[in-house]
C-alpha cells in the first residue's frame, strides 16, 4: 500500500497530489505568522509522517479489544470509497501506450481536483485521455 503514497509527483495513479500539501501556504509565511518550514510541511515530512503511521498501525494490528467497535460515517459531502475504477471518458488509451507510463500533465491540466485526470501517453503523443473515478 505504501507504494500509492510515495510514488513519483507525475504518476497518474499516486494517492497524494504534492501540491496539495500546503494548502494554507505555511511554506511561504514568516514563523511569526503560522510559517512552517519544508522539514515540517513539505513533501518529504508528509511522507515521513505517512510511513511512521504505517508502521504504528502494523505495531498494534493485533491488539485490539475483544469489544472493538468501529464507526462508519456516510456524508454525501465528504464522499469515500473502498475501492476506486478508472474509466477513460475521452481519448484512445491504446494510442497513449502502455498505463504505467503515463504521466500527468502539469498543474490544473492533470488533475483538476474534481476526479478527473489527463495523461500523455510514452509514445509522445498527447493521449487526451481523461479519468473519472466511479
Amino acid at each position: 500500500m505504501s507504494e500509492i503514497y510515495t510514488l513519483d509527483r507525475d504518476k497518474w495513479w499516486r494517492l497524494i497530489n504534492p501540491e496539495w500539501i500546503d494548502p494554507a501556504g505555511q511554506l511561504n509565511l514568516p514563523k511569526a505568522k503560522g510559517g512552517k518550514s519544508k522539514a515540517q510541511i513539505g513533501l518529504k515530512a508528509t511522507m515521513t509522517r505517512i510511513e511512521d503511521a504505517m508502521r504504528f498501525a502494523d505495531a498494534i494490528r493485533d491488539t485490539f479489544h475483544p469489544r472493538t467497535y468501529a464507526h462508519y460515517g456516510s456524508d454525501p459531502g465528504q464522499p469515500a470509497w473502498n475501492d476506486l475504477v478508472w474509466r477513460v471518458v475521452d481519448g484512445d488509451p491504446v494510442i497513449a501506450g502502455d498505463p504505467l507510463t503515463w504521466t500527468l500533465l502539469p498543474g490544473n491540466q492533470g488533475d483538476n481536483g474534481e476526479g478527473s485526470l489527463r495523461v500523455k501517453g510514452d509514445r509522445g503523443k498527447f493521449s487526451g485521455s481523461s479519468f473519472s473515478c466511479q
